[in-house]
């Protein structure tokens, strides 16, 4: 059983792209911390939080990292469950992650998984509609994943 725990700036840069449906398609169960699914305001993300194949847990012990409440209770609970794959962009909870023997992935290596896979046929329709949804995404970054997704 393919599984995750997920951090908020994932969701946040899925929902933009219009792409969230690649969770479901990749894992088949996602686990967020309390504080991740408290950290997500938006309406959308508060719905898909609320079903399959998310599921919600509190955190019984909290690492003191010195980072957001989100990125210390995604790898306290990642270590608490035992499960490799954290899905995250933080640079230091990255690293973090890396110290801890876990397995960070960032949003764009999700999504070239997912389009290797078959879940999305364009990176570059996902890409450009983060871009119009608000994302930052440098210009040299966008080439860079297009060109290992075979688009350019």
């Amino acid at each position: 059983m393919r599984r995750a725990v997920c951090d908020t700036s994932t969701l946040i840069r899925l929902r933009r792209g219009k792409a969230l449906h690649c969770l479901a398609g990749l894992f088949e169960r996602i686990y967020l911390p309390v504080g991740v699914r408290d950290e997500c305001q938006d309406e959308e993300l508060n719905r898909v939080v609320q079903r399959s194949p998310f599921e919600i847990h509190e955190v019984k012990n909290i690492l003191p990292l010195g980072m957001g409440r989100g990125e210390r209770e995604v790898l306290s609970l990642a270590l608490e469950l035992e499960i490799k794959t954290v899905l995250m962009d933080d640079k230091k909870g990255f690293r973090k992650a890396e110290q801890l023997g876990l397995k960070p992935m960032p949003t764009q290596n999700l999504l070239l998984l997912a389009k290797r896979s078959g879940i999305i046929s364009s990176l570059k329709i996902v890409l450009d509609t983060m871009k119009a949804n608000g994302e930052s995404l440098p210009d040299s970054l966008y080439l860079k994943i297009l060109s290992k997704a075979g688009e350019i």
